[in-house]
């Protein structure tokens, strides 16, 4: 059985996030050298170096959404090679990048010191969603939607679609979450947009698509929260409750 092992290239600053959030046997990034490798259980089954990349590119993806709600760009994460266990190397050529993954990356520079990456990276729960995602359509739905679809505004809307209908406590509605007018102002610029300004009245005060994309954002990391804490069996804050329950105690 082969003993695979994926090297990784990209954005130094994303890799290292991802060596902080990638721990477990499921999704494993470590750094020897100056390179980045991944390692996984879910590889073990595996006997073509090609099932290795594909397997490898959409725990990417998976470990990406974490990744991407630190870093203010969306994250540079690729597959550059494979190794199996006879120590022969699989080089992939690297595909050029949509424009839209290419929007504010800004190579190797510091945006992020490593007590920062610590302490907002919810490391403990990127294993349960790497299991979580593979019974649950929904999430690998906007695994795919977020990390590798353009952020516009049927995408966003989309995502919006799958975690309204689910019927939790997260915080998304009421007290700390969105109001009634919020909600609604969203999903008006949304539909304005998605519609092709056709058939859909032009909003009062529509929102930005910065906005758009901040609010699905903070939706995003409320239904995940809660989605692997019901997985998981214990509570999980998202990036933000962390970060505002450190201020509280200040």
């Amino acid at each position: 059985m082969a003993q695979w092992l994926v090297r990784l290239s990209g954005n130094r600053i994303g890799l290292k996030l991802l060596e902080k959030i990638c721990t477990g046997p499921d999704l494993c990034v470590e750094e020897r050298d100056g390179t980045f490798s991944l390692k996984s259980s879910q590889f073990e089954p595996l006997a073509d170096s090609d099932d290795v990349r594909a397997r490898a590119e959409w725990l990417l993806h998976i470990a990406g959404l974490f990744a991407g709600f630190v870093l203010p760009y969306r994250p540079d994460f690729r597959v550059a090679a494979v190794r199996d266990s006879r120590g022969k190397w699989n080089p992939y050529v690297e595909a050029e990048l949509p424009p839209e993954f290419l929007i504010l990356l800004q190579q190797d520079k510091p945006l992020l010191e490593d007590a920062h990456i610590a302490s907002m990276s919810p490391a403990d729960a990127t294993p349960h969603l790497v299991r979580l995602q593979q019974t649950d359509g929904d999430i690998q739905y906007v695994i795919h939607l977020w990390s590798v679809g353009p952020h516009d505004w049927y995408n966003l809307y989309k995502i919006w679609e799958i975690i309204k209908k689910d019927k939790h406590p997260s915080g998304i509605v009421g007290k700390g979450g969105f109001s009634n007018s919020e909600m609604r102002r969203f999903t008006q610029t949304a539909n304005y947009y998605r519609h092709a300004r056709l058939t859909a009245e032009r909003p009062k005060g529509p929102m930005t698509w910065l906005e758009g994309k901040a609010f699905i954002q903070t939706a995003l990391k409320k239904w995940l929260a809660w989605k692997i804490s019901q997985f998981a069996g214990h509570g999980w804050t998202s990036p933000d409750e962390t970060e505002d329950s450190q201020q509280a105690s200040r």
